[in-house]
């Protein structure tokens, strides 16, 4: 009597073309995941360079408005009550005070200026990747022998954003043609504006604007 001992079975396992679905599954879910990432990536390098642009844009304004905090309201000049305001305000800060009398600063000036190299062509002179850009200049004794000048910001916009050399107020906010530096006075409290530009991961322009108001009492 013969005895009839069963075939061993193959062990399973997966087929070529299995392997090759899985494979390619595999690989669409890296690229997928590639993707996501490469997403995330630029979408946190855009916003911290936003955050840089608007955090350079708040310093400015608020190294500003200190000046002005213990401003003389009878000396700012040019008049920045005007309709165009102004990109420029030369005045005198008070000191601190002899015999209950303030004592007042040299007439201080912060203005708006060109980046060395810029022309106001709209065109990147400086290859800097901004486009008439300017600086915000502190500048002690005016016009004498002393004059100390201190560059506080770059990367100040010529104009305002939505704003246009054309003696219209095309964004709307009551100045015309008003520049990336503006001061404008309405009785004794004076508004200053500040617009900042900077690059974004991929050289995209990002511009950021601050706004403050200063009470004059002095």
């Amino acid at each position: 009597m013969k005895l009839h001992r069963p075939r061993p079975r193959s062990s399973p396992g997966f087929s070529l073309l299995e392997v090759l679905i899985a494979a390619s599954l595999f690989s669409g879910l890296l690229l997928v995941a590639g993707l996501a990432t490469d997403r995330t990536v630029t979408m946190f390098r855009q916003s911290r360079a936003s955050q840089e642009v608007t955090a350079r844009a708040m310093r400015v304004l608020q190294h500003v408005s200190s000046e002005f905090a213990f401003a003389r309201r009878g000396n700012l000049d040019p008049d920045a009550s005007t309709d165009f305001g102004s990109g420029t305000l030369t005045y005198q800060r008070c000191q601190g005070a002899l015999v209950d009398e303030p004592v007042w600063s040299a007439p201080r000036t912060l203005r708006w200026e060109l980046e060395t190299g810029e022309l106001a062509d709209e065109v990147d002179n400086n290859q800097n990747g901004l486009i008439d850009e300017g600086i915000l200049v502190f500048i002690e004794n005016l016009d004498l022998p002393g004059e100390q000048r201190t560059v506080w910001g770059h990367g100040l916009t010529r104009f305002q954003p939505g704003e246009e050399f054309n003696g219209d107020d095309d964004n709307g906010n009551g100045l015309i043609d008003e520049q990336g530096l503006s001061f404008s006075l309405a009785g004794d409290v004076l508004t200053i504006r500040v617009a900042v530009q900077g690059l974004g991961p991929d050289k995209n322009l990002i511009t950021k604007t601050a706004e403050t108001s200063v009470l004059i009492r002095n």
